[in-house]
């Protein structure tokens, strides 16, 4: 060692006594081309494995939680260093370790180390020393500095290096004298080396030269040895890099350990290893003054990549250091690097191999740079050749640098030039030409230039440098404050010079110019006499005007008769209001006057036109400028959202507009025509924001078409919001208003009339749009008698009758085909109904109609053209060579073809054989564009292989046929060809296979085709794919078919609930039609998206779900995403299985309704599933619906879907053979239909979520009682609560908007029917109580009722049961008798009423009960569907100090709301109802347990936050709750006996091991834990298992050597959820469960049950390394399926911070009991405390009421 003679350490510096030197103990870190591993190593591979030995080391809290560390970091480190497994048994503390007998004596050595360095310092001698240590000194300076804050140094090196470290009072012999401190290093030899270097850098830099003071250039000459480099500062800084990027690279490339310590580089490692660090540094440092060549032709660890020289540009910079980066390489350009044409790459082979595939894949990626105008044919002809030019300045062109622009050019790989002072143009490649001119703009922006600004002769100079009357700056000044420009004012020659960065220059030029822009010109017209007092006016009163700097010229014009003002338009204004004054003055009439742009006017004059000069042309075609007057409203309307109104003016006008919003003044330039017509718009527009558009004759300048629409399509006319007619403008370039026309013939009867104005070809198509929209809206009223016209006119309208299958086809998918046929004959194609209305010239038409025919024909057989003498076809003629014509030109790659170039091409006769391709367009420029891509596309196929190449690909003479035939015949004799099938997954749809990729691949069947010259057929009916060619050529296609398949994925992804609805909208507009993607579908019950396709595919839909994510300001975490391939195991407890009594239907439907059924995220879907009560499974492969139940529900799922296929096409036909009792008819009047469906049907989507109902608007024919005229029918289908429920919502809305529609004259009425519905009238007041904020009071009142309740208007509609109506009137009554009664207390008979419950609240406690503002009871009423209210004291027994609580509602709402008020007034005053409660039992189905806890067992059973007192209540399915420490069980008899032994179990838990004899227990689940896999269900786990799934998980017997772990729970689907998240643990390794919404379903066919008989369930499928048992019977009761969870109420009243334990859906389900019920409320007495107890003292338990016997 060379260091040993300068500063001898125990370290890296010599080995030290007893230290191993086989390399055995160093980790490999240069993976090269030989095995770096000794023989010894070699030997150990295959000599026998030594034995594990296990050992457990017991500690106390504290120990545990150090060894233990942040995160497990510490246990980790150590497992690590010491080769050992370690387990930590928190509950035990025990430390469990596992590994042989060495790595066992090291784990024990590092922990006794980490345990006394929690209390005091640590010992570390030669005693610990077993070959895996290293002691450095550390100047006790610098300890603080090698510690790092909080240690952090530390424990980077540690993590970095793999190894302990530890300061430590070792006392060997001190070097220098110095006070030091010991640093231990632990570890393998490599990792101590490192984390030495680490240290010994740190103090160097501490303490410059401490290491390196006289330190050279040193080299070791052993196999293993470290070499010194000492380095200059500039070189230090180079070879470090950014963050010691440079030395990470040149360490992982050479496989040395490398550090700078101050300015030596130390290189420690193998010979070679070494030498290499070297001279990559070497070569790094040589790059810094000039080319490096290197001779790598003995070198085994270079790789040569040759690269085109002007390819070369993209290989440096940033590029070159992401291949470094990723792949572990050192890269760099052989000689100059701007003519180099060698890449040379350093490092191992295998990070060779990956850099030069990445640098392929660039120089194959990235556009070459363009040869020279004389070497054109050098690069691909396909490739295309944009130019570019960057508008430059005169100055600008001055300070260009010739060697920037070489710069630009070399790094973006394009051609640039200076072109004089004109522009600089750009030439390359689109990709090249776009990054050239974003670097030329930056340059150009910050070049310093001096520019000047010339003032316009007629612009006096003083206006820009004359300041105001009051002080205020001059336009020079604003500019120069504005824009930071340095100003220079020549005032002799009128220049101004503007000097700085070209950007500020440009800006300050821009805001002079503005100023300038913005003057006006005002002619006033005078009459002789007043031309000399207004001459005297100016002269004397305009000098005196505050403005006056700016006015530019006021001149009397005495000809003319004329007074003109120029200038800005404050001073104008301003000087035409001093005449304006001066006329009233003298008593004349106001002048007449005009208003000019300034800047247009003085064009004009520059051309002659001056005002009067009438002989230079007619007016109507001179362009002038007018400005108009608005207001600020009328600005912003005129304008619009983004410009979009001010634009469609000016587009429909033809005028140039402008907005000038400082003044509100709109400027109008255009020729007289277009000026008054934009006028006219803008006129029309501002009437527009304020009530209605009166159109008349008087508008008309040739621009205006009226239709008259009918009254009841006018909505579906304009739109949601508008929608229709502002795309039928955007489309055809018009402007549409409905007004109200009063021409010739009056006011139509039942129709408004839509004003289109535009030219002739945009008021066509948009009437065409209109008419067809109105068609759709009702059938036949345009084309009832319409029959095939021709029109004779050059301009005119024909018409063209169609069937309903040729509809289809002409139509189009999205109406593809009818824009193509319009595109490319010219002509205005519409359909309307089953009419094609064709317009425009005669020709357009004449070639709409003949593409129109042709492709009917297509339907049917086969089209031949006789294209002579046509003018608007091109013919592509096909080689006789060419095999499989039709797979060449399939559909897919013609309909691309044809978008592409706006054409409409076939294939002549039959389409496999045809011998050309004909392409009709009315632009011959389209055709062949498209001929030229048709000729390319047979080029292509005709070089692939098994095709001749042909020295002419673009044109093909006799010869060439015939050769090409020969070679073709002779393939054909010399292998025959076979067919195959290859059949898609069922998981696959079919459209798949046919899509172009996500990056633009080919469709993998035309992808295969290509590559295999083969034929594919896709049978889209069987989902099989027929394959046809060569034996070898077959059997690679379906090779390359199943690699494609392999890829697909299934990816479920857990979603918060916050953005589930947001991701539905996604899904269905972004995610599902994305290439490549099978299946994609939001289940918004159980928050939880599935997606189903290529791995690509998927990979790409992150991207939208990060960005929908973050617009939430959420994060998409790895944990909430389970991937997996087909065969991956299925939730077992979702699997589908067959009962007695149900069946299962399959209806086949088209594509288009297949998707119309499933709707956004599968709501559809599930709506009809849910209605029905039936089970529907939708297959996109095949298209069918799977439906499955009983007779009824299958039948009322095929109506729904057949009514939904209908809505898809038109209007729904809904009479009496469907009602199956399941139908409601309402009448909707025709003004009211908008609002009933809400924009987008949001109202109605939300009435059928809310009342679980499908609603349709149809034609209702069936018998009419009411006889409304001009209504439409709105069915709702679904049960007879929800049908209601719905019912009355529509009749809210309706009368909202027609108020009295259904109120007027309304009283309160009662039904005395069993199910009924009854209506009270209510004040003002009343019902703005009664409603409560966004209708919270009324929602209160319908769930503690049982009753629907609806306000319409001012009437409160009450529907349902006899019962729960009387109990909804009298609560409504107390609520609104408390409008006036401000106590707010109720009179009532506790012992007549059975949905009551009374509760003793003490004066002191009413404010802690109500809470703020009632919110608290407010929020217990929400949570159990409660009301509350106060009574009075003649309801009360006579008691002082308390107030008495009434509680109304469900039996089990009661409850639940009772017990959490105890739980406040025990909080407040302890013992009020507890005091001498013990342990008791109630034995009737309904009732309330209780049980005494200690001190410590109430806090141990009740969690952090109430965690566990609501996990015991959720699994029991008991309403637990804790009143001060006695806890209250409410439930049936099963519910509480539950919670009983659960809380029981837990109690115990905290003393020992529990056992528990489950035999015959129905609510539990056995489930056998490997030993190996027992530290995956830790505490932690299980917590979040229980949390998740609604259990209670624990161990049978002792944690640590248990198996078998009980999951108990009241319902079947939560333990087998429960199950199915163990599983996941298991066999993923996951370290939490996933995230899972509970999901119904049978029980897993893999869990077995004792004494239950399965076979109405799923088929058994074992599943490796997890067995189940059951124990009891096959399931719960009704009752127990019940669930008690509780919901956070979030109040003060209760014994602990979080108060709830049961979930909303579950509350509003009160449990089944055998008790007669009326409208879910049992009749009994309370039973409390002493009633009813079996005892007969009242010593062990006290009465209800403490201060007697009394109950209520």
């Amino acid at each position: 060692w060379v260091f040993m003679s300068i500063r001898p350490t125990a370290g890296i510096m010599g080995r030290r006594k007893g230290e191993r030197s086989d390399r055995s103990q160093w980790l490999p870190k240069f993976a090269g081309d030989h095995d770096r591993r000794s023989g010894a190593d070699k030997l150990d591979d295959s000599s026998p494995a030594q034995p594990l030995n296990r050992e457990k080391i017991r500690f106390d809290d504290a120990d545990t939680a150090f060894i233990l560390g942040r995160g497990g970091k510490t246990k980790h480190k150590i497992a690590r260093v010491s080769g050992a497994k370690l387990e930590l048994h928190e509950r035990s503390n025990v430390v469990e370790i596992c590994g042989s007998e060495d790595e066992c004596r090291k784990a024990r050595k590092y922990i006794m180390l980490v345990q006394a360095q929690r209390v005091g310092p640590v010992h570390v001698d030669a005693t610990h020393d077993d070959g895996d240590l290293t002691v450095i000194d550390v100047p006790s300076s610098c300890v603080g500095f090698v510690t790092g804050t909080q240690g952090n140094f530390l424990r980077a090196c540690e993590e970095e290096w793999g190894t302990l470290m530890f300061f430590c009072d070792y006392r060997g012999p001190n070097i220098d004298g110095k006070a030091v401190e010991r640093l231990a290093i632990f570890g393998l030899p490599v990792g101590r080396s490192g984390a030495e270097l680490k240290v010994m850098a740190a103090i160097e830099t501490k303490l410059p030269g401490y290491f390196t003071n006289g330190l050279g250039d040193t080299t070791c000459s052993e196999e293993w040895g470290m070499d010194t480099l000492p380095l200059s500062s500039e070189d230090l800084s180079f070879a470090l890099g950014k963050e010691g990027a440079t030395r990470k690279k040149l360490a992982r490339s050479s496989g040395c350990i490398l550090e700078y310590v101050g300015q030596v580089a130390y290189m420690v490692g193998e010979r070679a290893e070494r030498q290499r660090a070297r001279d990559y540094i070497t070569w790094l440092l040589q790059q810094r003054t000039g080319p490096v060549f290197i001779d790598i032709s003995n070198r085994t660890d270079a790789t040569g990549v040759d690269v085109p020289t002007e390819w070369t540009g993209i290989l440096k910079g940033s590029t070159l250091r992401d291949v470094e980066y990723e792949t572990d390489t050192f890269c760099f350009l052989e000689g100059d690097v701007d003519s180099s044409n060698r890449l040379l790459i350093f490092g191992s082979h295998r990070g060779r191999k990956q850099a030069e595939r990445k640098v392929r894949d660039l120089i194959r990626v990235r556009p070459r740079q363009p040869a020279s105008d004389n070497g054109a044919d050098r690069y691909n002809k396909s490739e295309t050749i944009v130019k570019a030019e960057v508008r430059i300045s005169p100055v600008v062109a001055a300070a260009i640098e010739l060697e920037r622009l070489l710069a630009i050019q070399h790094s973006t790989g394009t051609k640039v030039t200076q072109n004089g002072t004109e522009s600089v143009s750009v030439q390359g490649y689109e990709q090249q030409v776009a990054q050239a001119k974003k670097h030329l703009h930056e340059y150009i922006y910050n070049l310093k230039v001096e520019e000047e600004f010339v003032v316009p002769k007629d612009v006096p100079f003083h206006i820009f440098i004359a300041k105001g009357g009051d002080g205020k700056s001059s336009v020079l000044e604003t500019v120069r404050n504005h824009t930071r420009v340095r100003v220079k004012v020549i005032q002799a020659d009128k220049k101004i010079l503007l000097a700085g960065v070209f950007s500020v220059v440009a800006n300050a030029k821009r805001d002079l110019q503005s100023f300038l822009g913005s003057f006006v010109t005002q002619h006033i017209h005078l009459e002789k006499p007043q031309l000399e007092k207004v001459s005297v006016l100016g002269r004397e009163q305009f000098p005196k005007l505050q403005d006056f700097r700016h006015l530019c010229a006021a001149q009397i014009n005495k000809e003319l008769c004329c007074l003109t003002l120029s200038g800005a338009p404050e001073a104008v204004a301003e000087a035409h209001g001093c005449v304006e004054a001066f006329f009233r003055q003298q008593g004349w009439s106001q002048p007449r006057s005009e208003l000019y742009a300034w800047k247009h006017n003085m064009k004009a004059q520059s051309r002659g036109e001056h005002l009067g000069e009438r002989e230079l042309g007619p007016s109507s075609t001179r362009r002038a400028a007018e400005l108009m007057q608005l207001t600020n409203d009328d600005s912003a309307f005129i304008l619009g959202r983004g410009g979009k109104t001010k634009h469609k003016i000016a587009k429909v006008s033809g005028a140039q507009l402008e907005l000038h919003e400082h003044n509100n003044t709109i400027e109008i330039i255009g020729a007289e025509l277009e000026r008054r017509r934009a006028r006219k718009y803008i006129e029309l527009v501002r009437a527009q924001r304020m009530g209605p558009v009166n159109v008349d004759e008087t508008h008309d300048d040739g621009d205006l078409t009226m239709i008259a629409v009918p009254h009841h399509c006018v909505g579906f006319v304009t739109g949601a919001q508008g929608n229709f007619l502002r795309t039928c403008e955007e489309e055809w370039a018009t402007l549409m208003f409905f007004c109200d026309y009063q021409g010739p013939g009056g006011e139509g009867g039942g129709v408004e009339k839509l004003a289109i104005f535009g030219n002739k070809a945009g008021r066509t198509g948009a009437e065409l749009k209109v008419m067809a929209a109105i068609e759709t809206k009702i059938p036949g009223f345009f084309t009832k008698d319409c029959t095939d016209n021709v029109s004779p006119n050059d301009w005119g309208r024909d018409s063209l009758n169609l069937g309903n299958e040729e509809l289809s086809f002409a139509l189009g998918k999205d109406g593809s085909t009818r824009k193509k046929l319009a595109r490319a004959s010219g002509c205005i194609l519409e359909y309307v109904g089953n009419t094609a209305f064709m317009a425009g010239t005669s020709g357009a038409r004449r070639r709409a109609r003949d593409y129109l025919g042709w492709l009917m024909k297509q339907r049917t057989g086969t089209v031949y053209v006789d294209i002579e003498g046509r003018t608007d076809v091109c013919a592509v003629d096909i080689p006789d060579g060419l095999d499989a014509v039709a797979s060449v030109f399939k559909s897919m790659t013609l309909r691309s073809l044809e978008q592409e170039t706006g054409t409409f091409c076939f294939l002549e006769g039959n389409a496999s054989k045809s011998d050309r391709l004909l392409i009709f367009s009315q632009d011959r420029n389209w055709r062949e564009k498209a001929k030229a891509i048709a000729l390319e596309r047979i080029d292509q196929r005709m070089k692939t292989p098994g095709h001749h190449q042909r020295s002419e690909p673009r044109h093909w003479e006799e010869h060439h046929k015939s050769e090409h035939s020969s070679h073709m015949d002779q393939s054909r004799t010399e292998s025959a060809e076979v067919s195959d099938t290859f059949t898609l997954r069922g998981d696959i749809s079919v459209h798949v296979v046919i899509q172009t990729g996500p990056d633009g691949q080919d469709p993998v069947v035309e992808d295969v085709e290509h590559t295999t010259g083969t034929k594919l057929t896709l049978v889209r009916d069987k989902g099989v794919i027929q394959i046809h060619g060569a034996p070898e050529k077959v059997a690679q296609a379906k090779r390359q078919l199943q690699q494609f398949i392999d890829r697909f994925v299934t990816c479920r992804i857990q979603l918060p609930p916050p953005i589930t609805a947001a991701l539905a909208n996604k899904v269905s507009h972004y995610i599902r039609p994305m290439p490549w993607i099978a299946a994609a579908e939001v289940d918004e019950a159980k928050d939880l998206l599935k997606i189903q396709g290529h791995q690509d595919s998927v990979d790409q839909t992150f991207k939208v779900l990060r960005e929908v994510y973050r617009d939430h300001g959420l994060e998409l975490l790895e944990s909430d995403i389970v991937t997996s391939k087909k065969g991956a195991d299925e939730h077992s407890y979702s699997m589908r299985y067959i009962s007695k009594g149900k069946g299962a239907d399959v209806l086949r439907v088209s594509e288009d309704d297949a998707a119309f059924i499933l709707g956004r995220g599968g709501k559809t879907k599930h709506k009809i599933a849910r209605v029905s009560g039936a089970t529907l499974e939708l297959h996109e492969r095949n298209n069918t619906v799977e439906i499955f139940g009983g007779d009824p529900e299958r039948r009322k799922a095929r109506k729904y879907v057949e009514l939904v296929r209908a809505q898809r096409v038109g209007p729904v036909n809904v009479d009496e053979v469907h009602d199956d009792g399941d139908l409601t008819m309402i009448a909707v009047p025709h003004n009211c239909v908008g609002f009933v469906t809400g924009s987008q049907g949001n109202f109605l989507r939300t009435c059928e979520e809310e009342w679980g109902t499908l609603m349709f608007f149809c034609d209702y024919q069936g018998p009419s009682t009411d006889g409304m005229g001009g209504a439409e029918r709105l069915a709702i289908f679904g049960d007879l609560n929800g049908r209601c429920g719905a019912e009355l919502k529509v009749m809210a809305a309706i009368e909202t908007k027609l108020p009295g529609y259904y109120t007027t004259n309304l009283g309160d009425t009662h039904s005395w029917d069993e199910w009924g519905t009854d209506t009270v009238p209510l004040e003002q007041d009343q019902l703005s109580y009664a409603l409560g904020k966004k209708g919270s009071t009324r929602r209160k009142l319908a769930k503690a009722s049982g009753c629907i309740l609806e306000y319409v208007g001012s009437v409160a509609f009450l529907a349902g049961s006899l019962a729960a109506r009387q109990r909804c009137r009298e609560y409504l009554g107390w609520l609104c008798d408390q409008v006036c009664n401000k106590t707010g207390r109720i009179s009532i008979d506790p012992t007549t009423r059975d949905d009551v419950t009374l509760v003793p609240v003490p004066k002191d406690c009413i404010g802690y009960v109500m809470g703020d503002k009632r919110k608290t009871l407010s929020r217990l009423e929400e949570d159990w569907e409660t009301l509350i209210f106060f009574v009075d004291s003649q309801s009360l027994p006579t008691y002082q100090d308390v107030e008495g609580l009434a509680i109304f509602g469900a039996e089990r709402g009661r409850a639940g709301t009772e017990l959490k008020v105890m739980g406040a007034v025990e909080t407040k005053l302890p013992q009020f109802f507890t005091k001498g409660v013990g342990d008791f039992h109630y034995p009737h189905e309904w009732g309330v347990d209780t049980l005494p806890l200690g001190n410590e067992d109430l806090s141990f059973a009740l969690g952090k936050d109430g965690s566990t007192r609501r996990k015991l209540a959720r699994a029991s399915g008991c309403i637990l709750e804790y009143v001060g420490n006695v806890a209250y069980m409410a439930g049936t008899v099963p519910e509480r006996r539950r919670a009983r032994d659960y809380l029981t179990w837990l109690m115990r838990q905290r003393l020992g091991p529990v056992t528990v004899d489950f035999a015959g227990r129905d609510d539990m689940l056995v489930v056998d834990i490997p030993d190996q896999m027992r530290g995956m269900t830790k505490a932690s786990a299980l917590r979040d298992v229980e949390k998740e799934t609604g259990t209670f998980c624990f161990f049978q017997g002792d944690n640590s050597t248990s198996n078998a772990l009980l999951v108990c729970g009241h319902q079947q689907e939560d333990r087998a959820h429960a199950q199915h998240i163990l599983q996941d643990l298991l066999v993923r390794g996951a370290s939490r469960p996933k995230p899972r919404r509970r999901v119904e379903g049978p029980v897993p066919a893999n869990v077995r049950r004792t004494g239950s008989d399965d076979s109405d369930h799923a088929p058994e499928r074992p599943k490796p390394r997890l067995r189940m048992n059951y124990g009891g019977a096959p399931g719960p009761s009704a009752r127990d399926e019940q669930s008690s969870d509780e919901s956070d109420s979030g109040s003060h009243t209760g014994s602990e911070s979080d108060h709830s334990s049961q979930s909303d859906d579950d509350a509003r389900s009160p449990a089944a009991a055998p008790q007669t019920r009326v409208g879910g409320f049992i009749p009994r007495g309370r039973q409390w405390a002493s009633e009813d107890s079996g005892s007969g003292s009242d010593e062990e338990i006290v009465p209800y009421w403490r201060g007697g016997g009394t109950k209520f």
